[in-house]
């Protein structure tokens, strides 16, 4: 792929990737794109949504949420807007990187960019060192 075509390419998967969500922003309720949104806002997920920030719920209307692009666990998690010490994951929390299978909510966002639960995820992945036997080149047989 020469580099015009790899610009086209990268300009079109960020157009696909840009998704609109209902906050309310200084007493206002506006839909924006998830690449704005504030720490503060407060924002209605829906179902089919997936979320792009961290939030706490402050209306849970039956929601429940596919973590396994964190957790690796498949069965989806019911939210409840108080914290349960035995079974933390039901709590209010929502993670960036989840999917909105089952009602809806609204959340206060308190994590975005960077310092949300999935991008530390990725950063940690990203930064781990090679083990010993991954450093070591794998020998050819012919």
């Amino acid at each position: 792929m020469n580099s015009n075509e790899e610009k086209e390419f990268n300009k079109l998967n960020k157009l696909n990737r840009k998704k609109q969500v209902e906050v309310i922003r200084n007493s206002i309720s506006t839909i924006v794109d998830t690449e704005i949104l504030l720490v503060g806002d407060i924002i209605f997920y829906k179902v089919g949504d997936v979320t792009d920030v961290d939030a706490i719920l402050i209306d849970n209307y039956g929601i429940e949420v596919d973590e396994s692009s964190l957790t690796g666990e498949s069965k989806e998690i019911k939210k409840n807007l108080s914290f349960n010490e035995q079974n933390i994951t039901n709590g209010p929390f929502i993670a960036s990187g989840c999917s909105i299978k089952k009602g809806s909510c609204r959340g206060i966002v308190v994590c975005v960019g960077n310092n949300t639960i999935s991008a530390q995820a990725q950063q940690d992945v990203e930064n781990t060192k090679l083990t010993p036997l991954q450093e070591k080149p794998i020998s050819q047989t012919n």
